[in-house]
Protein backbone atom coordinates (compact mmCIF):
# COMPACT_ATOMS: atom_id res chain seq x y z
CA UNK A 1 0.00 0.00 0.00
CA UNK A 2 1.44 3.26 -0.87
CA UNK A 3 2.08 5.62 2.07
CA UNK A 4 1.00 9.14 -0.62
CA UNK A 5 -2.53 6.78 -1.00
CA UNK A 6 -2.45 6.11 2.56
CA UNK A 7 -2.77 9.59 3.69
CA UNK A 8 -4.96 11.05 1.20
CA UNK A 9 -7.30 8.31 2.55
CA UNK A 10 -6.60 8.43 6.15
CA UNK A 11 -7.00 11.93 6.87
CA UNK A 12 -10.56 12.65 5.98
CA UNK A 13 -11.39 9.54 7.59
CA UNK A 14 -9.94 10.84 10.63
CA UNK A 15 -11.64 14.46 10.51
CA UNK A 16 -14.90 12.32 9.75
CA UNK A 17 -14.41 9.96 12.87
CA UNK A 18 -13.71 12.91 15.02
CA UNK A 19 -16.84 14.79 13.67
CA UNK A 20 -18.87 11.76 14.09
CA UNK A 21 -18.05 11.10 17.78
CA UNK A 22 -18.56 14.92 18.69
CA UNK A 23 -21.97 14.85 17.02
CA UNK A 24 -22.63 12.14 19.44
CA UNK A 25 -21.40 13.87 22.26
CA UNK A 26 -23.42 17.19 21.42
CA UNK A 27 -26.64 15.02 21.29
CA UNK A 28 -25.88 13.46 24.75
CA UNK A 29 -24.68 16.31 26.46
CA UNK A 30 -28.11 18.62 25.23
CA UNK A 31 -25.56 20.99 23.42
CA UNK A 32 -27.00 23.87 21.87
CA UNK A 33 -29.51 23.12 18.38
CA UNK A 34 -27.30 24.98 16.42
CA UNK A 35 -24.16 23.47 17.14
CA UNK A 36 -25.58 19.60 16.84
CA UNK A 37 -27.13 20.79 13.38
CA UNK A 38 -23.86 22.24 12.06
CA UNK A 39 -22.00 18.57 13.15
CA UNK A 40 -24.66 17.20 11.25
CA UNK A 41 -23.82 19.14 8.27
CA UNK A 42 -19.98 18.72 8.54
CA UNK A 43 -20.59 14.84 9.00
CA UNK A 44 -23.00 14.77 5.85
CA UNK A 45 -20.11 16.74 4.04
CA UNK A 46 -16.96 14.80 5.58
CA UNK A 47 -18.72 11.13 4.67
CA UNK A 48 -18.97 12.10 0.77
CA UNK A 49 -15.30 13.76 1.24
CA UNK A 50 -13.86 9.93 2.32
CA UNK A 51 -16.67 8.26 -0.27
CA UNK A 52 -14.79 10.39 -2.60
CA UNK A 53 -11.01 9.97 -1.31
CA UNK A 54 -12.04 5.76 -1.47
CA UNK A 55 -13.01 5.50 -4.81
CA UNK A 56 -9.98 7.84 -6.00
CA UNK A 57 -7.90 5.40 -3.50
CA UNK A 58 -9.39 2.29 -4.88
CA UNK A 59 -8.73 3.47 -8.51
CA UNK A 60 -4.92 4.31 -8.34
CA UNK A 61 -4.68 1.13 -6.78
CA UNK A 62 -6.03 -0.49 -10.19
CA UNK A 63 -4.47 1.40 -12.51
CA UNK A 64 -0.68 1.62 -10.70
CA UNK A 65 -0.94 -2.05 -9.42
CA UNK A 66 -2.72 -4.13 -12.42
CA UNK A 67 -3.29 -2.16 -15.93
CA UNK A 68 -0.09 -0.41 -16.24
CA UNK A 69 2.12 -3.42 -14.98
CA UNK A 70 0.42 -5.60 -18.05
CA UNK A 71 1.99 -2.97 -20.22
CA UNK A 72 4.87 -2.08 -18.46
CA UNK A 73 7.58 -4.29 -20.33
CA UNK A 74 10.31 -1.64 -21.39
CA UNK A 75 9.47 1.13 -19.23
CA UNK A 76 11.62 2.61 -17.05
CA UNK A 77 9.29 3.42 -14.18
CA UNK A 78 5.48 4.01 -13.33
CA UNK A 79 5.89 7.61 -13.03
CA UNK A 80 7.27 7.77 -16.97
CA UNK A 81 3.65 5.98 -17.75
CA UNK A 82 1.55 8.39 -15.33
CA UNK A 83 3.95 11.60 -16.95
CA UNK A 84 3.41 10.48 -20.57
CA UNK A 85 -0.44 9.91 -20.50
CA UNK A 86 -2.23 8.53 -23.14
CA UNK A 87 -1.59 11.77 -25.08
CA UNK A 88 -4.08 13.14 -28.08
CA UNK A 89 -2.45 12.49 -31.58
CA UNK A 90 -0.45 15.66 -33.22
CA UNK A 91 0.51 16.43 -36.28
CA UNK A 92 3.90 14.54 -36.41
CA UNK A 93 6.72 16.04 -37.93
CA UNK A 94 9.39 14.46 -39.64
CA UNK A 95 10.12 11.19 -41.70
CA UNK A 96 7.20 8.96 -40.47
CA UNK A 97 5.40 9.97 -43.10
CA UNK A 98 7.09 12.55 -44.95
CA UNK A 99 10.40 14.07 -44.93
CA UNK A 100 8.50 17.83 -44.81
CA UNK A 101 6.15 17.79 -41.68
CA UNK A 102 2.83 19.40 -41.80
CA UNK A 103 3.01 22.04 -39.23
CA UNK A 104 6.43 23.36 -39.31
CA UNK A 105 7.32 23.11 -43.03
CA UNK A 106 7.08 26.54 -44.00
CA UNK A 107 10.78 26.71 -42.83
CA UNK A 108 11.77 24.18 -45.12
CA UNK A 109 9.92 25.53 -47.92
CA UNK A 110 11.42 28.79 -47.66
CA UNK A 111 15.09 27.31 -47.76
CA UNK A 112 14.09 24.67 -50.36
CA UNK A 113 11.38 26.05 -52.86
CA UNK A 114 11.78 29.80 -52.74
CA UNK A 115 15.12 30.10 -54.44
CA UNK A 116 13.87 27.95 -57.07
CA UNK A 117 11.07 30.27 -57.72
CA UNK A 118 13.35 33.33 -57.23
CA UNK A 119 9.98 35.76 -55.39
CA UNK A 120 11.36 36.74 -52.23
CA UNK A 121 8.26 38.41 -51.80
CA UNK A 122 6.26 35.43 -51.81
CA UNK A 123 9.25 34.13 -49.26
CA UNK A 124 8.51 37.01 -47.04
CA UNK A 125 4.80 36.68 -46.73
CA UNK A 126 5.32 32.66 -45.78
CA UNK A 127 8.16 33.67 -43.13
CA UNK A 128 5.85 36.10 -41.67
CA UNK A 129 3.08 33.58 -41.65
CA UNK A 130 0.55 35.22 -43.95
CA UNK A 131 -0.24 32.18 -46.03
CA UNK A 132 -3.32 33.54 -47.34
CA UNK A 133 -1.20 36.30 -49.35
CA UNK A 134 1.50 33.95 -50.15
CA UNK A 135 -1.10 31.82 -51.90
CA UNK A 136 -2.77 34.62 -53.53
CA UNK A 137 0.12 35.60 -54.92
CA UNK A 138 0.84 32.40 -56.66
CA UNK A 139 -1.85 31.89 -58.31
CA UNK A 140 -1.58 35.35 -60.23
CA UNK A 141 1.69 33.39 -61.43
CA UNK A 142 0.58 30.25 -62.46
CA UNK A 143 -2.10 32.12 -64.32
CA UNK A 144 0.50 34.18 -66.11
CA UNK A 145 2.57 30.98 -66.81
CA UNK A 146 0.68 27.95 -66.48
CA UNK A 147 3.10 25.88 -67.49
CA UNK A 148 5.56 26.23 -65.15
CA UNK A 149 6.05 23.74 -62.74
CA UNK A 150 8.20 24.74 -60.15
CA UNK A 151 5.72 27.69 -59.54
CA UNK A 152 2.72 25.10 -59.46
CA UNK A 153 5.23 23.13 -56.85
CA UNK A 154 5.56 26.29 -54.37
CA UNK A 155 2.16 26.93 -54.80
CA UNK A 156 1.33 23.22 -53.37
CA UNK A 157 3.67 23.66 -50.61
CA UNK A 158 1.90 26.63 -49.40
CA UNK A 159 -1.37 25.48 -49.65
CA UNK A 160 -0.49 22.60 -47.46
CA UNK A 161 0.71 25.08 -44.70
CA UNK A 162 -2.63 26.58 -44.65
CA UNK A 163 -5.12 25.39 -41.87
CA UNK A 164 -7.44 25.83 -44.08
CA UNK A 165 -9.08 22.43 -45.36
CA UNK A 166 -10.53 23.77 -48.99
CA UNK A 167 -6.72 24.82 -49.70
CA UNK A 168 -5.71 21.02 -48.87
CA UNK A 169 -8.48 20.26 -51.36
CA UNK A 170 -6.62 22.41 -54.26
CA UNK A 171 -3.90 21.85 -53.78
CA UNK A 172 -5.31 17.71 -54.14
CA UNK A 173 -6.28 19.14 -57.17
CA UNK A 174 -3.60 20.18 -58.69
CA UNK A 175 -1.80 17.08 -57.79
CA UNK A 176 -4.02 15.15 -59.20
CA UNK A 177 -3.12 16.94 -62.65
CA UNK A 178 1.14 16.57 -61.91
CA UNK A 179 2.97 13.64 -61.86
CA UNK A 180 6.45 14.34 -60.32
CA UNK A 181 5.11 15.84 -56.96
CA UNK A 182 4.91 12.13 -54.87
CA UNK A 183 6.60 13.99 -51.63
CA UNK A 184 3.44 16.27 -51.71
CA UNK A 185 1.19 13.67 -51.57
CA UNK A 186 2.97 12.02 -48.30
CA UNK A 187 2.50 15.35 -47.34
CA UNK A 188 -0.96 15.84 -48.12
CA UNK A 189 -2.07 12.41 -47.05
CA UNK A 190 -0.30 13.49 -43.50
CA UNK A 191 -2.07 16.73 -42.96
CA UNK A 192 -5.90 14.85 -44.07
CA UNK A 193 -4.80 12.31 -41.86
CA UNK A 194 -3.88 14.33 -39.03
CA UNK A 195 -7.64 15.74 -38.72
CA UNK A 196 -9.30 12.43 -39.07
CA UNK A 197 -10.11 12.86 -42.51
CA UNK A 198 -8.48 9.06 -43.13
CA UNK A 199 -10.14 7.50 -46.10
CA UNK A 200 -8.91 10.98 -47.52
CA UNK A 201 -5.32 10.14 -46.80
CA UNK A 202 -5.34 6.97 -47.58
CA UNK A 203 -6.37 7.85 -51.17
CA UNK A 204 -4.01 10.59 -52.11
CA UNK A 205 -1.35 8.15 -50.80
CA UNK A 206 -2.75 5.18 -52.66
CA UNK A 207 -2.45 7.32 -55.68
CA UNK A 208 1.44 8.61 -55.30
CA UNK A 209 2.49 4.69 -55.08
CA UNK A 210 0.12 4.02 -57.98
CA UNK A 211 2.70 7.22 -59.92
CA UNK A 212 5.41 6.13 -57.91
CA UNK A 213 5.54 2.58 -59.53
CA UNK A 214 4.41 3.78 -62.71
CA UNK A 215 7.25 6.14 -62.97
CA UNK A 216 10.78 4.80 -63.43
CA UNK A 217 12.56 8.06 -63.27
CA UNK A 218 11.35 8.82 -59.97
CA UNK A 219 14.37 10.36 -57.45
CA UNK A 220 15.29 7.85 -55.25
CA UNK A 221 12.60 5.67 -56.59
CA UNK A 222 12.62 2.51 -53.34
CA UNK A 223 12.86 4.76 -50.68
CA UNK A 224 10.06 6.86 -51.72
CA UNK A 225 7.85 3.58 -52.41
CA UNK A 226 8.60 2.17 -49.12
CA UNK A 227 7.69 5.56 -47.34
CA UNK A 228 4.00 5.39 -49.11
CA UNK A 229 3.69 1.84 -48.26
CA UNK A 230 4.61 2.62 -44.60
CA UNK A 231 2.27 5.34 -44.82
CA UNK A 232 -0.39 3.52 -46.06
CA UNK A 233 0.35 0.30 -43.84
CA UNK A 234 -0.54 2.70 -40.93
CA UNK A 235 -3.77 4.19 -42.29
CA UNK A 236 -4.58 1.01 -43.49
CA UNK A 237 -4.61 -0.20 -39.38
CA UNK A 238 -5.78 2.99 -38.34
CA UNK A 239 -9.31 2.28 -39.74
CA UNK A 240 -9.12 -0.95 -38.57
CA UNK A 241 -11.12 -2.34 -41.14
CA UNK A 242 -10.46 -5.93 -41.95
CA UNK A 243 -10.24 -5.59 -45.57
CA UNK A 244 -7.39 -3.38 -45.35
CA UNK A 245 -5.42 -6.37 -42.72
CA UNK A 246 -3.71 -8.29 -45.47
CA UNK A 247 -2.48 -5.26 -47.99
CA UNK A 248 -1.09 -3.30 -44.41
CA UNK A 249 0.72 -6.49 -43.32
CA UNK A 250 2.32 -6.82 -47.16
CA UNK A 251 2.96 -3.56 -47.18
CA UNK A 252 5.08 -2.45 -43.96
CA UNK A 253 6.80 -5.66 -44.57
CA UNK A 254 7.77 -4.59 -47.90
CA UNK A 255 8.87 -1.28 -46.68
CA UNK A 256 10.97 -3.08 -43.73
CA UNK A 257 12.70 -4.92 -46.50
CA UNK A 258 13.63 -1.63 -48.16
CA UNK A 259 14.18 0.96 -45.04
CA UNK A 260 15.26 -2.27 -42.42
CA UNK A 261 16.70 0.13 -39.41
CA UNK A 262 14.19 2.77 -40.30
CA UNK A 263 12.10 3.21 -36.36
CA UNK A 264 8.99 4.34 -38.54
CA UNK A 265 8.44 1.28 -40.12
CA UNK A 266 9.19 -0.75 -37.18
CA UNK A 267 6.25 1.16 -35.10
CA UNK A 268 4.27 1.01 -38.19
CA UNK A 269 4.55 -3.07 -38.10
CA UNK A 270 4.31 -2.90 -34.36
CA UNK A 271 0.84 -1.03 -34.76
CA UNK A 272 -0.49 -3.62 -37.90
CA UNK A 273 0.22 -5.83 -35.33
CA UNK A 274 -1.77 -4.18 -32.16
CA UNK A 275 -5.11 -3.71 -34.55
CA UNK A 276 -5.00 -6.78 -36.47
CA UNK A 277 -3.28 -9.51 -33.98
CA UNK A 278 -5.38 -12.68 -33.95
CA UNK A 279 -4.41 -13.25 -29.99
CA UNK A 280 -2.77 -12.25 -27.42
CA UNK A 281 0.34 -13.41 -28.11
CA UNK A 282 0.72 -11.32 -31.60
CA UNK A 283 -0.79 -8.24 -29.72
CA UNK A 284 2.05 -8.67 -27.26
CA UNK A 285 4.72 -8.84 -30.23
CA UNK A 286 3.23 -5.36 -31.13
CA UNK A 287 3.61 -3.86 -27.51
CA UNK A 288 7.36 -5.19 -27.42
CA UNK A 289 8.01 -3.40 -31.30
CA UNK A 290 6.44 -0.60 -30.19
CA UNK A 291 8.71 -0.27 -27.45
CA UNK A 292 11.70 -1.11 -29.71
CA UNK A 293 10.35 1.97 -31.98
CA UNK A 294 10.34 4.30 -28.76
CA UNK A 295 13.83 3.34 -27.28
CA UNK A 296 14.92 4.17 -30.92
CA UNK A 297 13.46 7.66 -30.71
CA UNK A 298 9.83 7.52 -31.71
CA UNK A 299 7.86 10.09 -30.63
CA UNK A 300 6.20 9.03 -27.40
CA UNK A 301 2.68 10.39 -28.75
CA UNK A 302 2.60 7.18 -30.98
CA UNK A 303 3.67 4.88 -28.12
CA UNK A 304 1.07 5.85 -25.73
CA UNK A 305 -1.63 5.98 -28.04
CA UNK A 306 -0.60 1.91 -29.60
CA UNK A 307 -0.44 1.08 -25.70
CA UNK A 308 -3.98 2.19 -24.96
CA UNK A 309 -5.11 0.10 -28.94
CA UNK A 310 -3.12 -2.74 -27.28
CA UNK A 311 -5.03 -2.21 -23.95
CA UNK A 312 -8.83 -1.71 -25.76
CA UNK A 313 -7.58 -5.58 -27.94
CA UNK A 314 -6.89 -7.36 -24.95
CA UNK A 315 -9.30 -6.32 -22.69
CA UNK A 316 -12.03 -7.32 -25.65
CA UNK A 317 -10.46 -10.74 -26.28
Amino acid sequence: MRTKLSRRLLVPLVVYIVLWVAHRAGTADQWPSWVVELLSGLITIGFWIVVAAAVSFCLDEVVCDTILPTFRNGFENIADVVGGGISAIKTIIGDRFTEIGASAAAGKIITEEAPKVGDTEISKLIAAGEITAAIAKLREEIKRDPETFQTKQFLVNTLLLSHLREQWDEAWHILQAERNMLREHLTLALRYWSVGRIDKAIGVSEAGLKRAQEEPEVKDREKVISKLKNSLAYYYAETGRPEYEETARKYVDEALNIRPDEVACLDTKAYVKIVYGKDRNEIEEGITLAEEARRRGLEDEFYFKHVEKARQRLASL
